[in-house]
């Protein structure tokens, strides 16, 4: 069972904006679980003195506030920033900021193609594709190559973020740079769904044909496509049913159904939370 964190009451009138992830935080639980969950952004951030004003004026955490000011700049000093708003609402264990502490001394001496794509990978978490695709392509087109498994990882999260744009063509490129790096059968189930789903599979890569396993998977991703269809099929005869009760002025009839949908669709996004 976890442990039960009391949180403060105190939430802010004008929140604290952090630029390296682009989000607004009311209350120092926020600023805790940004720090303590988004451990790869902590290094860029650097707006103390701002931080510090901020609790004071808005948080009223005055003694805190004075701690961090008096703090300067540094890796080591910012460490000890981080520690000291983590422990000024007890948010984790003592053995577990140890364990924080031990991490962030592992990413701060880890190659910056690790942190990069940690980065990139919260981007697509957060929707924001054109700047994960950026930290990407600075991982690959780097003068120093990253390691093999980092490069496959990267192309193969490319695809992802390609076939989420509806760019087929272009995700089975990436799913197949990556399956030539490191063969999976993930990276090759994806790279033969993108050429169907983009309607490309006479360009399907010939060494990747003659593998024996492809047979199997073309039998599921066929399975997958028609699942796919039925899910939208099934959405576009709710639609029309829905058009024809408002057409035929069964507004109440019509009305309950509306409210069907968005319960199945509210579901549906809590099941991905």
């Amino acid at each position: 069972m976890g442990k039960i964190f009391l949180c403060k009451e105190i939430r802010a009138k004008n929140p604290f904006f952090i630029r390296c992830i682009e989000k607004n935080v009311y209350t120092i639980e926020e600023l805790c679980f940004f720090f303590y969950h988004e451990i790869y952004f902590v290094e860029e951030f650097h707006d103390w003195a701002e931080l510090a004003a901020w609790l004071k004026r808005e948080l009223k955490l005055e003694s805190l506030s004075k701690e961090i000011q008096k703090l300067t700049v540094g890796y080591d000093t910012k460490l000890q920033m981080v520690l000291l708003i983590l422990e000024s609402v007890h948010y984790r264990s003592g053995e577990e900021l140890l364990e924080y502490e031990r991490k962030m001394e592992e990413i701060h001496k880890s190659a910056g193609f690790l942190r990069n794509k940690k980065k990139a990978d919260y981007l697509v978490h957060e929707n924001k594709y054109n700047q994960a695709i950026e930290l990407y392509l600075q991982i690959l087109n780097s003068d120093n190559k990253p390691e093999e498994e980092i490069a496959a990882d990267v192309y193969h999260n490319l695809g992802v973020i390609y076939a989420k744009l509806f760019y087929f063509e272009k995700a089975a490129d990436f799913f197949l740079e990556s399956f030539k790096i490191a063969p999976t059968t993930e990276s090759l189930k994806q790279y033969k769904l993108a050429l169907k789903l983009g309607r490309k599979e006479e360009k399907a890569d010939e060494c990747v044909l003659d593998l024996p396993s492809v047979k199997q998977l073309d039998l599921i991703i066929d399975d997958e496509i028609q699942a796919i269809d039925e899910s939208v099929s099934g959405e576009a005869n709710s639609f029309h049913k829905l058009d024809q009760l408002k057409k035929s002025g069964k507004v109440s009839e019509y009305y309950d159904n509306i409210q069907k949908i968005l319960m199945n669709w509210k579901e549906e996004c809590r099941s991905y939370m």
